[in-house]
């Protein structure tokens, strides 16, 4: 399979400092037009691995199962819904030491720090692929909703000096079951979200997360999955976030897997060995420094690029009625009622677009 000349794809690091890189895995377009897109994509965490995203979602190939323990193969397999058919797939292991990223200098502690990185890293790999006409989606889940804002006005500023030739095109903003604004995405919204869904009770009032997940709990006679309310999570366990990512680990540490993804010496120990499950906690906290997502994104809509926010409906860690109330696109025009409707699949105003799905 991986021999397929049908399917083009390359991995490697970009240097973002003398000391730093960022790893990287590319897939080319199977129906390549000079109109292609760059889908530039990242997971969230913050502190977890793209890898997931290559592998379990948007790429194509897949480890169908891996986290679903009984079921998985140990090979990978075609993934009939990748992003790749008419756009090229850019996926990276970001910030600094997430996933197979590796180096010698220090942390970064924020995403804005961490959007500086990412507009060294385009710069270097717009160098590596010169044939290839790029024009990025700028794309993620989850914490991406921080980390892709933080990457938008980075590109945007740096496109602002003339000096800074060539400049990194922007052909969209997509993010899925994104968390953009911490004030506004918290338990007020994850109530109306869960009483909405039959999940918790009409007069449930937990006094805080924590609380209200214990109540969801022993009102459906489960643990839902925070990704999938439909279905148990496996439980507290190692390297467990709502399922088992065990055989991911070990599928990513296994030497031929390293040796043909080109992993730099030890990178990636701290990520897939143990209990780690694909992901690495961030020293000295991240994103403490205030940085105005929501009004980014606003921004970037006044230059005339155009957001897609997509939300899964059973989606518990992001819900989408949360994304309903942090999301304006103007003050006179809300790109969602904020009231949590859910007779609309798909809305769209001003170069925004917002859907949600089952």
């Amino acid at each position: 399979m991986l021999d397929d000349p049908g399917l083009l794809m390359y991995s490697g690091y970009v240097n973002v400092t003398a000391d730093d890189y960022l790893f990287y895995w590319f897939f080319q377009a199977m129906e390549p037009m000079e109109s292609a897109p760059v889908i530039l994509w990242t997971n969230g965490g913050p502190g977890c691995t793209s890898m997931e995203g290559a592998a379990t979602e948007i790429g194509p190939l897949i480890l169908d199962g891996v986290k679903r323990s009984p079921f998985f193969s140990g090979k990978l397999s075609y993934n009939k819904y990748a992003w790749n058919r008419r756009a090229h797939v850019l996926i990276v292991d970001q910030p600094r030491y997430v996933g197979f990223s590796t180096g010698r200098g220090p942390f970064v502690n924020s995403s804005a720090q961490a959007a500086l990185d990412m507009v060294q890293f385009l710069r270097g790999w717009q160098g590596y692929f010169p044939e290839i006409d790029a024009r990025f989606v700028l794309a993620g889940e989850s914490y991406a909703g921080h980390f892709v804002p933080a990457w938008a006005k980075a590109i945007a500023e740096y496109n602002q000096d003339l000096r800074n030739v060539p400049a990194i095109r922007v052909a969209g903003i997509a993010l899925s079951s994104a968390c953009i604004d911490d004030s506004i995405q918290g338990l007020d919204t994850f109530l109306v979200y869960s009483k909405q869904m039959g999940l918790l009770p009409a007069d449930a009032a937990p006094a805080n997360m924590w609380e209200a997940r214990q109540m969801m709990t022993n009102y459906l006679h489960y643990r839902p999955n925070t990704y999938d309310h439909t279905i148990p999570d496996v439980g507290p366990a190692c390297a467990t976030y709502g399922y088992n990512y065990t055989n991911f680990s070990n599928w990513f540490s296994r030497e031929e897997v390293l040796e043909a993804l080109h992993i730099c010496g030890t990178a990636g120990q701290d990520t897939f060995s143990g209990c780690a499950g694909g992901c690495i906690t961030l020293p000295n906290g991240f994103d403490h420094t205030p940085f105005a997502y929501t009004e980014t994104l606003q921004e970037m809509l006044d230059l005339g690029i155009p957001v897609l926010l997509m939300y899964g409906m059973k989606d518990l860690t992001c819900d989408y009625v949360g994304l309903g109330l942090s999301v304006v696109v103007t003050p006179s025009r809300a790109l969602y009622d904020g009231a949590g409707s859910r007779t609309l699949p798909e809305q769209e105003s001003g170069g925004a677009t917002f859907i949600h799905r089952a």
